[in-house]
């Protein structure tokens, strides 16, 4: 499992292009969702622009925390990997926004529900670095396949 960085130490060094920036953000972003909820919510808080594009539509950054606390009481015990080999990041020719996509893996866990949750899904995030940190502008993604489980 890949440990996240704290919120301010920068993603990687300057001497790396943008599109390695972006795929070690999208290694951060799965690391911090499989944190404790409350670690996982801040920094979900602070990433995402006050406007995203969520699954198609238009979403204030308020409603999408809604919904990131609504899946992490349903599931307070998350690991997300990136499936190696799958992650691409093309970018911007000026650098300033790029989309990184892949596989993730997960296998989420709810010990009150007993229910036990393991799969894939495809995932796309578009990341703007305009005011100088990575900020989430975009969010799409699709299941690719899931079990459920008993606990």
């Amino acid at each position: 499992m890949v440990v996240p960085r704290a919120f301010d130490q920068p993603l990687v060094s300057d001497t790396r292009g943008t599109s390695q920036r972006v795929i070690a953000f999208a290694q951060d972003y799965f690391a911090h969702w499989s944190e404790a909820n409350d670690q996982a919510l801040s920094y979900f808080n602070s990433i995402y622009a006050l406007s995203v594009v969520f699954y198609g539509a238009s979403v204030n950054r308020a409603e999408i925390m809604k919904q990131k606390l609504a899946y992490a009481e349903r599931w307070p015990l998350r690991i997300y990997t990136l499936k190696p080999g799958t992650v691409a990041a093309p970018c911007a020719d000026d650098g300033s926004t790029c989309t990184v996509g892949g596989v993730v893996e997960w296998d989420c866990r709810s010990p009150t529900r007993k229910v036990h949750s393991i799969g894939t899904a495809n995932f796309s995030l578009t990341v703007s670095f305009a005011s100088g940190m990575p900020q989430v502008t975009g969010e799409s993604g699709s299941v690719i396949g899931r079990e459920t489980l008993p606990q």
